[in-house]
């Protein structure tokens, strides 16, 4: 079933770059080099995506439990929550010997490093702190002291971007602020984790909805356009300088990649919007110019339903069982957008 859903969202220009890896989450591109944690060995590898049969370069063995990886300079930056650390490598060095940035650490996750400042989630804290790295064995300062776990950030200017993974929401923080206050950028996801820009775009992998979702950081509304759908629990994901998204596939053991179309709104016309979202009802497209084909798919690939569609009409759905499912609108763009049904 999950490989008829990803056929429906261009399985053609899905293409697995490494497979037979245990595990593999967090991501981090460097030029060519991509640095990946392994979680099911216990370890961080590097491939050169550049190479038709990448074959992976241990960098880092031993990890206890990896989580996020963030590279800044000449330094891959590792959080390891298994053992309150962030490390970090040299990847200048052929044989980098990792390096302790900060011990005794509770919990770190997501990382971000601003003007000298490396932001960390403390998940066990759920509060989000930052160390100057100017200053060795530098303090913990807190930035915001309640309600988040996040194991991964995105920084956009002076805004931090972080995946709340349990309140299934995307929020951001003004980090020149000296008491900022979350913001919620996106609601109602599945289980978001990996987050990464590309221009004004936030990418998201929403883990527990096997997918990859869409939001312009500018437009208004809460919610976000699905890119990808029918993935096997989608854990991080980065951009390349040609704009190829790669993709770690946790449960599939693989890295992948996706070198399809990203906007589905470069010609200019009006973002279609589906409403309400959540629905126990009905659903509406608004800005439709014409009457198109739908489909409807739950999280597993299956049909529900389809049918034709114009502006005015209404999409009955008050006999779908609660959950997260998908609609394909079959136009030009091949519009493919989640909604949740309660």
């Amino acid at each position: 079933m999950i490989l008829l859903f990803c056929s429906i969202t261009s399985q053609a220009q899905i293409t697995d770059v490494i497979t037979d890896q245990s595990l593999p989450t967090a991501m981090a591109l460097n030029g060519n080099d991509l640095y990946y944690i392994e979680n099911g060995n216990d370890r961080i590898r590097k491939i050169n995506i550049s190479d038709t049969n990448p074959t992976p370069t241990d960098m880092l063995t031993g990890l206890i439990d990896g989580v996020d990886l963030l590279i800044s300079g000449n330094y891959l930056y590792i959080s390891d929550p298994g053992d309150d650390k962030i490390l970090k490598l040299d990847i200048t060095q052929a044989n980098p010997i990792a390096m302790i940035v900060k011990q005794n650490i509770e919990s770190p996750l997501g990382m971000a490093i601003k003007d000298n400042f490396l932001y960390v989630c403390q998940g066990s804290l759920r509060k989000i702190s930052k160390i100057d790295l100017t200053i060795a064995d530098p303090p913990l300062i807190t930035v915001v002291s309640t309600g988040v776990f996040s194991s991964f950030f995105a920084l956009k200017g002076n805004d931090l971007y972080y995946s709340n993974y349990y309140a299934n929401k995307i929020s951001k923080i003004d980090v020149t602020s000296p008491n900022p206050l979350p913001v919620d950028v996106v609601i109602n996801l599945s289980g978001p984790n990996g987050i990464v820009f590309n221009g004004n775009d936030l990418y998201i992998c929403e883990s527990n909805g096997n997918s990859i979702s869409r939001k312009n950081i500018t437009s208004s509304g809460l919610l976000t356009t699905t890119l990808l759908t029918g993935l096997n629990r989608s854990g991080d994901l980065a951009f390349s300088s040609n704009n190829i998204l790669y993709f770690s596939q946790v449960y599939g053991n693989k890295i992948s990649k996706y070198s399809g179309p990203l906007s589905i709104h470069e010609n200019g016309k009006l973002d279609l919007e589906l409403f309400p979202n959540p629905s126990s009802d009905y659903l509406q497209l608004s800005n439709l110019s014409e009457i198109v084909e739908y489909k409807i798919f739950n999280i597993w690939g299956e049909e529900i339903q389809k049918g034709k569609l114009s502006e005015n009409e209404k999409i009955d759905i008050r006999n779908f069982s609660n959950g997260i499912y998908f609609l394909r609108i079959f136009n030009e763009d091949n519009i493919t957008m989640k909604f949740i049904k309660r």
